[in-house]
């Protein structure tokens, strides 16, 4: 590996046509996978293709569907509603009824990508009742997540769905539907990995069979577990003093409970109790005591995009197809709208079963740079240099030679690789670009990330 990097580090691409180039790469390690490349104006104008419509798995590029969906139904400056009611009359600081709290679908709510915490929230509806007087509640603490349902999809596999970049929205989320648990610092390797804390307390009953690996061996552990039991198992190793991350199953059945016992350390006591589900009732505007407000769509977008978040481009891709059902409400009719036909088993990239071709791609891009809200789908992506982007995508360009003229969403999966973006030549040409590799078993991924880097600067130099 080591000779054919030095080797490829000293090919001059800009001597040879693309086509060239790429026949070279195929020749040093790829000619036994499966790859499709494809380059266009935006106009339209074919550049180059091969295999273009061979469908393959383009794991996290997906997200570039589900955003550009999002954008299309809600619009950039869309903000997502979650509103706080208290039901029944108001007398001397004694509320007669419930405090419900109704999510319509925020994925960002009390989330650290926007500055916010499951803390800060409750200091906020903490303040909101003591606006009104409210000293004392008879009823329930009732958080409402009824708005839509949501099934993890069926294709993920095992060893995600327990881990915080399977959690799943659900129309009330908190803190990214994930808790952490934290590992002790004072262990060595081969030893049992000791859990120091978790984050928030959700009750869990927990298998731990995590051993601490060797300086630099990196995070290998995985959480086991059901959205709809309290019980994980941990297996694998990690570095010590590590923090893992895992998925919360029921959100608002958290929520519920950690507001009551907040609201109560603060003075505020509620005599029923911390509940969840669809309330009871029918809730009245006149009961309204105050909304809370997602960050823009925009804002939401771009995380999804430059950190590749799972549940934003799930939560996004349900919200807008309960809001737009005449957009189709999946992203395979949604594809239809521009001339493309995907087949897609979740919103995010995570399933193996998803079948993208670079030419769908192509069609999305190319639709896309013709909406209004282009700007702020293009800024979402990547960018060589971008202090926010996260993962394997920060190996392209990594002297940031193309800076803002490139923009792209990277997707990765075991022997599954796609790039697809955007990217300005120093000629001034405006193009699209989709590379998807699947099946590249001669080769590890980081040779996978040169090559494509390679053929980027290759068109940027030289259309």
């Amino acid at each position: 590996m080591k000779v054919l990097m030095l080797f490829l580090l000293a090919y001059s691409v800009n001597a040879e046509s693309l086509q060239s180039l790429k026949k070279k790469f195929d020749e040093n390690g790829l000619k036994n996978s499966l790859w499709a490349l494809a380059v266009y104006s935006l106009a339209g104008k074919k550049i180059y293709s091969e295999n273009e419509n061979l469908k393959l798995i383009p794991a996290s590029a997906v997200k570039l569907f589900s955003t550009a969906y999002a954008l299309d139904c809600l619009g950039p400056d869309y903000q997502i509603e979650t509103k706080l009611y208290a039901e029944g009359k108001i007398n001397n600081g004694f509320l007669e009824g419930d405090l419900i709290l109704k999510g319509y679908g925020d994925i960002s709510f009390g989330s650290e990508n926007f500055s916010d915490s499951y803390d800060k929230k409750a200091e906020e509806i903490y303040t909101a009742l003591k606006s009104y007087g409210i000293e004392k509640i008879k009823g329930d603490i009732f958080i409402d997540d009824s708005f839509y349902s949501f099934v993890s999809p069926g294709s993920w596999a095992w060893e995600d769905i327990g881990n915080y970049y399977a959690a799943f929205p659900r129309a009330f989320s908190i803190n990214d539907n994930y808790y952490k648990i934290c590992f002790s610092s004072q262990t060595f390797p081969g030893m049992p990995a000791l859990i120091q804390s978790v984050s928030p307390d959700l009750g869990l009953k927990i298998d731990n069979e995590a051993f601490t690996g060797e300086k630099g061996s990196g995070d290998n552990s995985y959480i086991y577990s059901l959205p709809w039991i309290k019980q994980i198992k941990i297996s694998g190793t990690l570095p010590a003093g590590y923090c893992i991350k895992g998925a919360m199953g029921n959100p608002a059945e958290f929520f519920s409970d950690y507001l009551k016992k907040y609201l109560e350390s603060k003075g505020i006591k509620s005599f029923g109790k911390a509940k969840n589900g669809a309330y009871k009732n029918t809730l009245k505007e006149t009961s309204l005591i105050k909304t809370f407000f997602s960050p823009k769509i925009k804002d939401i977008v771009s995380v999804t995009n430059k950190k590749s978040f799972n549940l934003y481009a799930e939560g996004l891709y349900k919200l807008a197809s309960v809001k737009c059902p005449k957009e189709g409400n999946n992203l395979e009719s949604y594809s239809l709208s521009f001339g493309s036909f995907v087949k897609s088993a979740d919103a995010c990239g995570l399933s193996r079963l998803n079948l993208y071709s670079a030419g769908d791609f192509i069609k999305l891009l190319n639709y896309v740079a013709s909406k209004p809200w282009f700007e702020e789908y293009r800024n979402s992506l990547y960018y060589p240099g971008d202090p926010q982007g996260r993962g394997h995508i920060k190996n392209l360009d990594k002297e940031a030679k193309m800076g803002r003229n490139l923009a792209i969403k990277s997707g990765s999966l075991k022997y599954a690789r796609a790039y697809a973006g955007y990217i300005k030549t120093k000629k001034g040409k405006d193009l699209s670009f989709a590379f998807i590799i699947n099946n590249y078993a001669s080769v590890d991924a980081s040779y996978i990330d040169f090559v494509h880097g390679e053929i980027l600067k290759w068109i940027y130099e030289n259309y």
